[in-house]
């Protein structure tokens, strides 16, 4: 079997078995109120969807149309047509100040948003430590949206099995870091703090695998040609974008509301 479906087949099991046993540790370890905390968090921090407008998923295939016409050599440098090679810088540059800006004004968004939000519907009368948890989720969220764009790079570049044996071990650590966390009561922090973990997961495996000098490499590169995003990237992206949106108001609008009209 191809190294990147396994691992991404691995993951998908071992992803379904630690859904459950999660469940599990989330109603022993929570009272009622700070499970409707708990699941409310993840619906309001999907509005990244907002920010993102599916352009990772574009940026996969950019990368890999500009790459075909490129190799790499022992140095880990691109060698080819220049005009390739400043376009694919130029995507990678582009992608990344993008995704910067965006983590950044999704960051101070969310804040402001989570803490109107749950200041007004808190039902709890205090019971509940929520503001803390949100500082530290918010800030994971935001550093993990940022680093989203480079998994979609790499994947474009080709490093499809390495994304897919980061997703992996991502899947077998942070469940099994939240399970601990929760049996040390950690309570509400545990997602904040093992989203930070799975990022720490990410950045070790790629400075290990040495996929780190091939992004410096693609920044160093000259840029002589360019991409025009309204030309050839948006009339693509609005649709993917429009799917997002919708599969947000589908599928995570609900629990925002339910808090907001029954409480925690």
């Amino acid at each position: 079997m191809d190294g990147a479906i396994a691992f991404s087949s691995a993951a998908r099991v071992f992803q379904a078995f630690a859904g459950v046993i999660s469940i599990f540790f989330i109603a022993t370890f929570l009272t009622g109120e700070e499970q409707g905390f708990f699941y409310t968090f993840g619906s309001i921090l999907a509005i990244q969807v907002f920010f993102e407008l599916g352009f990772t998923g574009i940026m996969t295939q950019y990368v890999a149309h500009e790459v075909v016409h490129l190799s790499l050599n022992e140095q880990q440098l691109y060698e080819g047509d220049q005009k390739y090679k400043s376009r694919l810088s130029y995507l990678v540059r582009f992608c990344v100040k993008w995704y910067a800006i965006i983590s950044l004004l999704f960051l101070i968004v969310i804040i402001i948003v989570g803490f109107f939000y749950f200041n007004r519907y808190d039902t709890s009368s205090g019971s509940v430590d929520w503001q803390w948890p949100w500082l530290i989720l918010a800030f994971s969220t935001a550093i993990k949206l940022f680093q989203s764009p480079f998994t979609a790079i790499y994947t474009g570049l080709g490093r499809v099995k390495e994304m897919n044996e980061i997703t992996f071990y991502q899947q077998l650590f942070i469940p099994v870091s939240q399970w601990l966390l929760f049996a040390c009561g950690m309570k509400l922090y545990v997602v904040g703090i093992s989203s930070f973990l799975g990022v720490i997961v990410w950045c070790i495996y790629v400075w290990k695998k040495d996929l780190l000098r091939v992004m410096l490499g693609l920044f160093r590169e000259s840029i002589t040609e360019t991409v025009s995003y309204m030309k050839e990237i948006f009339p693509f992206q609005w649709k993917i974008a429009l799917s997002w949106i919708s599969g947000y108001f589908i599928f995570q609008l609900f629990n925002p509301v339910l808090f907001a009209t029954d409480g925690a």
